[in-house]
Protein backbone atom coordinates (compact mmCIF):
# COMPACT_ATOMS: atom_id res chain seq x y z
CA UNK A 1 0.00 0.00 0.00
CA UNK A 2 1.40 3.66 -0.43
CA UNK A 3 -1.78 5.00 1.40
CA UNK A 4 -2.39 4.86 5.65
CA UNK A 5 -4.79 1.65 6.07
CA UNK A 6 -8.30 1.77 6.89
CA UNK A 7 -8.25 -0.91 9.65
CA UNK A 8 -5.34 -2.31 11.72
CA UNK A 9 -6.79 -5.93 11.22
CA UNK A 10 -6.28 -6.81 7.57
CA UNK A 11 -5.83 -3.35 6.08
CA UNK A 12 -6.56 -2.38 2.93
CA UNK A 13 -6.73 1.40 1.27
CA UNK A 14 -9.06 2.53 -1.11
CA UNK A 15 -7.69 6.24 -1.03
CA UNK A 16 -10.46 7.85 0.90
CA UNK A 17 -10.62 11.48 1.28
CA UNK A 18 -9.96 10.86 5.11
CA UNK A 19 -6.39 9.55 4.71
CA UNK A 20 -5.56 13.19 3.93
CA UNK A 21 -5.91 13.38 7.57
CA UNK A 22 -1.95 12.92 8.35
CA UNK A 23 -1.46 16.06 6.14
CA UNK A 24 -3.41 17.84 8.08
CA UNK A 25 -2.02 17.20 11.35
CA UNK A 26 1.29 18.07 10.21
CA UNK A 27 0.17 21.64 8.98
CA UNK A 28 -2.51 22.52 11.58
CA UNK A 29 -0.36 20.28 15.22
CA UNK A 30 3.27 19.88 14.24
CA UNK A 31 3.72 22.98 11.97
CA UNK A 32 1.13 25.06 14.05
CA UNK A 33 -0.34 26.61 10.82
CA UNK A 34 -4.41 27.44 11.12
CA UNK A 35 -6.82 30.67 10.36
CA UNK A 36 -6.70 33.44 12.77
CA UNK A 37 -10.26 34.78 11.81
CA UNK A 38 -12.92 33.43 9.35
CA UNK A 39 -12.46 32.56 5.81
CA UNK A 40 -8.40 32.51 6.90
CA UNK A 41 -8.26 36.33 6.79
CA UNK A 42 -5.62 36.48 9.23
CA UNK A 43 -3.03 33.56 10.00
CA UNK A 44 -1.89 31.82 13.49
CA UNK A 45 1.81 30.02 13.22
CA UNK A 46 1.92 28.46 16.52
CA UNK A 47 4.61 25.26 16.14
CA UNK A 48 4.26 21.99 18.17
CA UNK A 49 7.71 20.86 17.16
CA UNK A 50 8.15 18.07 19.71
CA UNK A 51 11.85 16.60 19.29
CA UNK A 52 12.16 18.07 15.56
CA UNK A 53 15.39 20.84 15.30
CA UNK A 54 14.69 21.80 11.85
CA UNK A 55 10.82 21.99 9.79
CA UNK A 56 10.75 23.26 6.12
CA UNK A 57 6.91 23.69 5.59
CA UNK A 58 4.77 24.95 2.48
CA UNK A 59 0.98 25.69 3.18
CA UNK A 60 -1.06 26.75 0.44
CA UNK A 61 -3.46 29.75 1.66
CA UNK A 62 -6.41 31.55 -0.23
CA UNK A 63 -4.04 34.32 -1.12
CA UNK A 64 -0.88 32.26 -1.97
CA UNK A 65 1.71 30.05 -0.64
CA UNK A 66 2.69 30.03 3.29
CA UNK A 67 6.34 29.07 3.63
CA UNK A 68 7.85 28.83 6.65
CA UNK A 69 11.88 27.28 8.02
CA UNK A 70 11.61 25.89 11.54
CA UNK A 71 15.50 25.85 13.42
CA UNK A 72 14.91 25.07 16.87
CA UNK A 73 17.84 25.04 19.74
CA UNK A 74 16.73 23.90 23.18
CA UNK A 75 14.00 26.88 23.87
CA UNK A 76 14.40 28.89 20.87
CA UNK A 77 13.26 29.15 17.86
CA UNK A 78 14.24 30.76 14.56
CA UNK A 79 11.36 31.09 12.40
CA UNK A 80 11.79 32.53 8.52
CA UNK A 81 8.06 33.11 7.41
CA UNK A 82 6.71 34.03 3.83
CA UNK A 83 3.50 34.94 3.84
CA UNK A 84 1.33 36.27 1.20
CA UNK A 85 1.22 40.56 0.81
CA UNK A 86 -1.87 41.44 2.42
CA UNK A 87 -2.26 38.49 5.11
CA UNK A 88 -1.17 39.02 8.30
CA UNK A 89 -1.33 36.94 11.85
CA UNK A 90 0.29 36.45 14.97
CA UNK A 91 3.39 33.80 15.57
CA UNK A 92 3.04 32.04 19.07
CA UNK A 93 6.75 30.28 20.64
CA UNK A 94 6.53 29.20 24.44
CA UNK A 95 3.91 31.74 26.04
CA UNK A 96 5.20 34.67 23.92
CA UNK A 97 3.49 36.32 20.83
CA UNK A 98 4.76 38.65 17.28
CA UNK A 99 2.83 40.22 15.24
CA UNK A 100 3.27 38.78 11.48
CA UNK A 101 2.68 40.92 8.53
CA UNK A 102 2.64 39.68 4.72
CA UNK A 103 5.72 39.13 2.99
CA UNK A 104 9.31 37.88 4.61
CA UNK A 105 10.30 38.46 7.90
CA UNK A 106 12.42 36.18 10.31
CA UNK A 107 11.44 35.54 14.04
CA UNK A 108 13.67 34.58 16.86
CA UNK A 109 12.82 33.75 20.30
Amino acid sequence: MTTYGETDINPRSECHAWSSSPNFDFLHTVAGIYPGEHSFKSVIIEPNLGKLTKLDVEFPHPQGMIVIHYTTNGNNILAEISMPKDLTGEFKWKGKSVALVGGKQTISL
